[in-house]
């Protein structure tokens, strides 16, 4: 048994009246490393020793004295970004000066083909290291699907035997592609574009539910990454994936992007294709009393498509608005009837759109916002209300200006304003979903 394998058995494993309890804190963007952190939990209870599970965002940094035992999972998504729950308790872990009486383990999730592999597991680390409660061997990089790295790490390091047939991972589906049509306009460019997928199980699963909130992993012929895909739809049998082109220029050599690829224009109907299903890894459907606000650029609606459908086969009663954006209505206004239905319908209580290659001046989505800011408050604020955002990552940062602007101008304090955005990240009232 190598040092870190001694190191950490003997602290997770020395009884508790000498080590006092474990706290197992997560920052996850998809539910990995929170079904991870859970299922340690559980097996660290199970073996008789106390443990607590929190999402970092309930964890106190001035806390972690009261624990000799801290073992932490992280997830990295976007370029190198820290999981939503997890930005307030970097930040406060960078603020403190003098050391912690604790001992940090970090078990990060990333994935080499991006760049800034594991940096939040990584930025977590370095502090600790400072404050001297982890050393270079207390930092484990996990590459891709961690669930077969984690089964071997916690059975070498815990000597408990982690059962993965009742850990919450994917699962792997054979499915076949039954329907592919296009979303966009024939006025569309050759180059952009989206289409509507169903896929339908090979075999009847009745073990099977698929439900909004929904991911679907895709790795194309002869590659390792897999690409994740929100559901636009679910059937009993099935879903429907909103895949876009993907095509730019990359110098002077056009590149298409491999997975949308594939789907798109490679793999034929009736074709079966094997997938991995992640349950409600995304945007989860909200209490029917709680209103939905939904913003979405591009194949960012598909989730919200989903959601909708579901709010309304359940007959919430709660009101729905959409801001979707895209460039040209003419040619990307997705899902385009089914939208005007539903507002006609009184389904979908509002329905804003930014088309940003129309008009001499460009509107886009948080400029929609901007216009609103103080509706936009009523709905987190007065009437306990979601905002639920899906497309590219720059997103964020352009939402968060509008609402923190929006949050200073209703409290008269910037500090204040910018706490209680965080607050509403903490609380999950305000949830990215970016790719």
């Amino acid at each position: 048994m190598n040092q870190f394998s001694f190191y950490l058995k003997n602290l997770l494993f020395t009884p508790i009246y000498e080590q006092g309890d474990i706290l197992i804190g997560y920052a996850s963007q998809t539910g990995t490393a929170k079904g991870l952190a859970e299922k340690s939990a559980e097996l660290l209870q199970a073996s008789g020793r106390s443990a607590s599970c929190l999402p970092l965002s309930q964890v106190s940094v001035e806390e972690l004295d009261n624990y000799q035992q801290v073992l932490i999972f992280v997830s990295t998504y976007g370029h190198g970004e820290f999981p939503d729950n997890g930005i307030a308790f970097f930040d406060r872990l960078c603020e403190r000066t003098n050391p912690l009486n604790t001992k940090v383990d970090i078990f990060a999730i990333g994935d080499r083909n991006y760049g800034l592999f594991c940096e939040a597991g990584k930025l977590l680390h370095e502090q600790f290291i400072r404050l001297e409660a982890a050393h270079d061997n207390n930092l484990q990089l996990v590459d891709g699907a961690p669930y077969q790295r984690w089964q071997q790490w916690f059975a070498d390091y815990s000597g408990l035997n982690p059962d993965g047939s009742v850990l919450d991972g994917p699962v792997q589906l054979a499915m076949t592609l039954t329907e592919r049509g296009e979303l966009h306009s024939q006025h569309c460019s050759i180059e952009r574009g989206a289409y509507r997928l169903r896929f339908t199980l090979a075999q009847t699963d009745k073990t099977i539910q698929f439900q909004s909130g929904d991911l679907i992993g895709v790795v194309p012929p002869n590659e390792t990454l897999e690409r994740l895909y929100s559901v636009s739809d679910v059937f009993d049998d099935g879903v429907e994936l909103c895949i876009g082109k993907v095509v730019y220029q990359q110098g002077e050599v056009e590149v298409v992007g491999k997975c949308s690829d594939y789907l798109i224009n490679r793999l034929s109907l009736n074709q079966p294709i094997e997938v991995s299903h992640r349950a409600q890894g995304g945007l989860v459907l909200p209490k029917p009393q709680q209103p939905l606000l939904m913003v979405a650029t591009g194949t960012g609606i598909a989730p919200m498509m989903c959601l909708l459908r579901e709010r309304v086969a359940t007959g919430a009663s709660a009101s729905n608005w959409l801001v979707f954006g895209n460039r040209h209505s003419e040619q990307d206004f997705y899902y385009q009837q089914d939208l005007e239905q539903m507002r006609s319908s009184g389904q979908l209580s509002r329905l804003d759109l930014a088309f940003s290659r129309e008009g001499d001046k460009k509107v886009y989505v948080q400029d929609k916002l901007q216009q609103n800011r103080q509706h936009v408050l009523r709905w987190l604020l007065d009437d306990n209300g979601l905002l639920y955002v899906c497309g590219q990552p720059m997103l964020k940062s352009a939402i968060r200006e509008v609402l923190v602007q929006a949050l200073q101008e209703r409290l008269g304090d910037a500090t204040e304003a910018k706490v209680q955005y965080q607050q509403l990240l903490d609380k999950q009232q305000i949830v990215y979903e970016l790719y």
